[in-house]
C-alpha cells in the first residue's frame, strides 16, 4: 500500500508540472506585446538592386502608368548567377515571397546586371507601392534582393495615341495610318504620367525593341519648334511634320519620353503602325481660248488657227458694200459729165 501512495503522488507531482509549464507558455503569450511586425521569412541578401529609368520625379517617386519600362540596375551580386525578377508590395516587401515578373531575368556578370521589362499591365492598382525584388536562382534558398525605392502606379493603362490631320483636325482611321510626306499630322495621346516629362516622336522603318534601334529611326520636329511635355491628367498633344524626303512605304511611328540611356528603352513609350504616301499632283485645268472683239462682232480664231466664219462673212460685206459705192459713185460722175453747159 505504501507502494501505491508513492506510484498516486508521483503522478500528482507530473500534473503539477505540466499544468504549470502550461500556464507559464500561457502568460508569455499574453505579455508579448500587440502588434508587432510580421518576423521577415528570410533576411535580405547583400546586394543593391536599383531603378535606373526613369528618373525620380518631383516628389521622389518612380512613377508612372502600367506599361511603362523599368530599368533595373543591380550590384554585388553572385557572379555568373541568373535571377528571377518580381515585384512585392510596400507592406510585404521582399523578403516574405513575391510574384515573379513573367520571362525577366537577368544575368550576374562581374557581379552586376541590367535590364529593362515593362509593368504587368494586370497589377494595376492605382495608387500602391511596389518594390523590385530579385532571386537568385542558382541558390533558391538565398535571400532575395530588394530595390531601393518603391514604384508608384499612376495610370491602370498604358500610354497611347491617336493620329489627326493637322489641317483638318479629322482623325485618321488606322492602324496603319495613312499619312503624307510634306504633310503635317497631330498625335493625341492618352495616360502619359507622371507630369513634366519632356516627348520626342520618332519614324522607325523598323519595330523597335531596343535603345540602339532609335539610332536609325528618324526624329519629327514639332511644327512650332516648341517641346512637347506630359501633363498631369495624362494628356498630350503633338502637331509634327513629316518630311519631303520620306519615301512611300510603310513605317512605325513612336511617342515616347526623352530617358532613354544606351540599350534601354525610353520608360514612356508607345508606336503605331503607319503607311507614308506621297502627295498627289495637282491636275491642271484647260484653259479657254482668248477672244477679242470689236463692235460686238467676234474676231476669235478657229482651233486650226485660220479666220473665224463671222469675220469672213464681215470681210464679204464690207467687200460688197465698197463696190456698191465704188459703182454708185462712178454713175454719179458719168451723168455729171453728160450735162449740158
Amino acid at each position: 500500500m505504501q507502494g501505491s501512495g508513492a506510484w498516486r503522488g508521483q503522478r500528482r507531482g507530473t500534473r503539477r508540472v505540466i499544468s504549470g509549464l502550461a500556464l507559464a507558455v500561457m502568460m508569455l503569450a499574453l505579455a508579448a506585446p500587440m502588434g508587432t511586425p510580421r518576423a521577415a521569412a528570410r533576411p535580405l541578401d547583400g546586394g543593391t538592386l536599383t531603378i535606373m529609368i526613369p528618373q525620380p520625379d518631383s516628389n521622389g517617386e518612380i512613377a508612372g502608368p502600367v506599361g511603362i519600362n523599368l530599368t533595373v540596375s543591380g550590384t554585388g551580386l553572385q557572379d555568373g548567377d541568373t535571377y528571377a525578377l518580381g515585384y512585392a508590395s510596400q507592406d510585404n516587401q521582399c523578403a516574405s515571397g513575391f510574384p515573379l515578373f513573367q520571362n525577366v531575368t537577368a544575368t550576374a556578370t562581374g557581379g552586376t546586371f541590367t535590364t529593362t521589362f515593362a509593368w504587368p499591365k494586370a497589377v494595376n492598382s492605382v495608387g500602391a507601392l511596389y518594390y523590385i525584388c530579385a532571386q537568385d536562382t542558382n541558390q533558391p534558398d538565398s535571400p532575395p534582393v530588394q530595390s531601393d525605392q518603391l514604384f508608384h502606379v499612376l495610370s491602370a493603362a498604358a500610354p497611347l495615341f491617336t493620329i489627326s490631320d493637322a489641317t483638318t483636325q479629322n482623325a485618321i482611321p488606322g492602324p496603319p495610318f495613312n499619312i503624307f510626306a510634306g504633310g503635317q499630322i497631330t498625335l493625341l495621346g492618352r495616360n502619359y504620367v507622371p507630369a513634366n516629362v519632356t516627348l520626342l516622336v520618332y519614324l522607325s522603318t523598323r519595330r523597335i525593341a531596343t535603345g540602339q534601334d532609335f539610332s536609325a529611326a528618324r526624329l519629327l520636329s514639332t511644327v512650332d519648334s516648341q517641346p512637347v511635355t506630359t501633363t498631369e491628367s495624362g494628356d498630350v498633344s503633338a502637331t509634327v511634320a513629316v518630311p519631303d524626303g520620306v519615301k512611300a512605304g510603310t513605317y512605325f511611328l513612336y511617342l515616347v519620353s526623352n530617358d532613354r540611356q544606351g540599350n534601354a528603352l525610353p520608360s514612356l513609350m508607345a508606336g503605331v503602325q503607319v503607311r507614308v504616301r506621297l502627295q498627289p499632283t495637282p491636275t491642271a485645268s484647260p484653259s479657254p481660248a482668248a477672244t477679242a472683239t470689236t463692235g460686238g462682232t467676234s474676231t476669235g480664231t478657229t482651233g486650226n488657227g485660220g479666220p473665224s466664219t463671222g469675220r469672213i462673212l464681215g470681210i464679204v460685206g464690207f467687200g460688197l458694200l465698197s463696190l456698191i459705192l465704188f459703182v454708185v459713185g462712178t454713175m454719179l460722175l458719168v451723168s455729171d459729165g453728160r450735162r449740158p453747159q
